[in-house]
């Protein structure tokens, strides 16, 4: 596939060795931002395995069947190279969302994960890129849970929204698994003011990446980013 867009793939590289290539790619400047993030096995993804979420956004277009192949690396306990799956188009957004198993975001798509992650098991090529793409994100998703939350709490319904033209056309299905999940939440008590979160995901100032080594950073803006490598999981009890 020969693309200039962002794209991810699912990976059973080492990390110490994916982030070699990783950062590779970059310095030849093939690509000019990555994160990525371990998960355990799960009973449907990634063959029960242990494996990697990879999220890579080139400098150019590029053929990803050649940098599949850079993925390979040899080790000694399997007779065939660990590897990668071949890349597909991806957006940050529903990426990172499911990188975290973010439950509001997996239940838009019906999807139930045994273990959630946060921020922290991230691993990034840049803090500040990083931090300017989750807080887009997280600004889009306060938006669209505010004005929700206010319209649901008007009396307004789906349908009302729908026929106001309030709905883009090519998002309904996503915005109208939001809006029940919302609406649910409102009725439950869990969602008490506009400003609540959609998720429980971590704040773009508390999310950590760069590889494995720690480091604190002042910034004018957001207070401090802190870097270290990638801790353990953690299972989600409520999941079982």
């Amino acid at each position: 596939m020969k693309t200039s867009k962002p794209i991810s793939t699912i990976s059973w590289n080492s990390p110490a060795y994916l982030e070699q290539v990783l950062r590779e790619l970059q310095v030849s400047r093939i690509i000019s931002f990555w994160c990525f993030i371990c998960h355990k096995g799960e009973d449907d993804e990634a063959g029960k395995k242990d494996h990697i979420h990879v999220y890579l956004e080139p400098t150019k277009t590029i053929q990803t069947v050649d940098i599949r192949d850079m993925f390979k690396e040899i080790d000694k306990d399997n007779p065939k190279p660990l590897g990668c799956l071949d890349f597909r188009p991806s957006k940050f957004k529903d990426w990172y969302f499911y990188a975290l198993h973010d439950k509001g975001y997996l239940e838009t798509k019906g999807l139930v994960r045994k273990f959630s992650y946060n921020a922290d098991n991230l691993i990034v090529s840049d803090d500040l890129e990083m931090q300017y793409r989750v807080g887009s994100i997280e600004l889009y998703t306060s938006t669209v849970v505010e004005k929700f939350k206010r319209l649901a709490e008007a009396g307004k319904t789906w349908e009302d929204m729908v026929l106001a033209g309030a709905i883009p056309v090519g998002n309904m299905n996503n915005m109208e698994r939001m809006w029940g999940y919302i609406t649910d939440a409102i009725h439950s008590g869990r969602l008490k003011s506009p400003s609540a979160p959609l998720a429980d995901h971590i704040p773009p100032s508390q999310y950590v990446g760069s590889g494995a080594r720690e480091k604190e950073m002042d910034l004018p803006f957001n207070g401090t980013i802190k870097t270290r490598g990638v801790p353990e999981c953690e299972e989600d009890d409520s999941l079982h």
